[in-house]
């Protein structure tokens, strides 16, 4: 950025009237929740993965906040925000984290996604140039260039016909052996009662997503 517009970012105060809960209305009209932890400068906005929300982030919540504004979001169709989409898309979910951002006046911008939240973070990048300076992947963002097996296609056929039981395994699949039995219980019951129609849109649309383009954008 040229150094007169750096000055001029240094002065903006970051937000700091905002805090707690907040709905934020995305471009289509879904009421997005989100929650303001902390102000900074710089600010770090935390994007939850399929089918989980924004209390997945409580534990990282605390220290994040010693040194960074802090907001967690619950993307459309999970958590506390709206349902009501016609198209479920991981473009769109990066529209709701955008609008988020935009509404508190963010500047700086640390996107910080787990999983899909990844993909959801490099697209909020694409929608939101200078403001996002930065985008973290917990858990993704492993291989540019990975293509979806098509044996996979089961998953995908099984989350239409049956979203809990196929999502249950799922979720199972993805903690290690030495993992504790009650937090396996408690996420895969979390997550696999969400709403399964959006589960499994989101999740076609996951595998189309073609993430080399976006870190290219």
């Amino acid at each position: 950025r040229p150094q007169d517009q750096e000055q001029t970012l240094d002065l903006i105060e970051p937000p700091a009237s905002v805090s707690g809960p907040i709905t934020v209305e995305a471009p289509d009209g879904v009421g997005i929740a989100a929650t303001v932890h902390s102000a900074g400068q710089t600010n770090v906005v935390l994007v939850h993965g399929w089918m989980c929300d924004q209390t997945y982030w409580e534990t990282q919540i605390p220290a994040l906040a010693e040194g960074f504004g802090v907001v967690t979001v619950d993307l459309a169709g999970h958590g506390l925000s709206g349902t009501d989409r016609r198209s479920w898309t991981v473009d769109s979910l990066g529209q709701d984290a955008a609008a988020v951002i935009t509404h508190l006046g963010l500047t700086d911008a640390i996107v910080i996604g787990h999983s899909m939240g990844g993909r959801v973070g490099l697209d909020v990048a694409r929608l939101l140039p200078g403001t996002v300076v930065g985008v973290i992947g917990v858990d993704t963002l492993h291989d540019a260039d990975a293509v979806w097996d098509p044996e996979d296609g089961c998953l995908l056929d099984g989350l239409d016909n049956d979203f809990t039981t196929t999502c249950d395994g799922f979720v199972r699949s993805m903690f290690g052996e030495r993992a504790d039995g009650a937090l396996i219980d408690h996420i895969a019951s979390d997550m696999c009662n969400g709403p399964g129609e959006i589960g499994a849109a989101l999740i076609r649309d996951y595998v189309t997503f073609d993430l080399a383009a976006a870190m290219r954008s």
